[in-house]
């Protein structure tokens, strides 16, 4: 399998499932997704996508559709483009609702 180079806001998501809690495994050097991220008795596949880029440069490869149409009957893959999206899925981990004031929670994770 050709190793994919990494979006480049992949180290930006890292550090912000790390900052919130999640521990994170990098896994595109042997899997056709990014991540494993966990936390909370909840391990979950992550599939980062650079939202800065148009649409037709963050489509899945065909790998990465194989790969999650695979998965999707057991724990479905999670996309990922920007922080708001992290920490929708992390609150989604935790078991709480996303309405919460996620600018507060950015400005306040440590």
């Amino acid at each position: 399998m050709k190793r994919q180079r990494p979006d480049d806001n992949q180290d930006d998501l890292v550090k912000v499932y790390e900052r919130l809690g999640c521990k994170v495994q990098r896994v595109s050097a042997f899997l056709s997704c990014d991540l494993i991220v966990g936390g909370w008795g909840v391990i979950d596949w992550v599939e980062i996508k650079d939202g800065s880029k148009p649409p037709s440069a963050r489509k899945l490869s065909a790998k990465e559709i194989e790969f999650q149409a695979k998965w999707e009957s057991a724990r479905p893959v999670v996309n990922v483009k920007n922080v708001e999206e992290v920490m929708e899925h992390v609150y989604r981990m935790r078991g709480f609702s996303t309405g919460v004031n996620q600018r507060y929670a950015l400005d306040n994770i440590s």
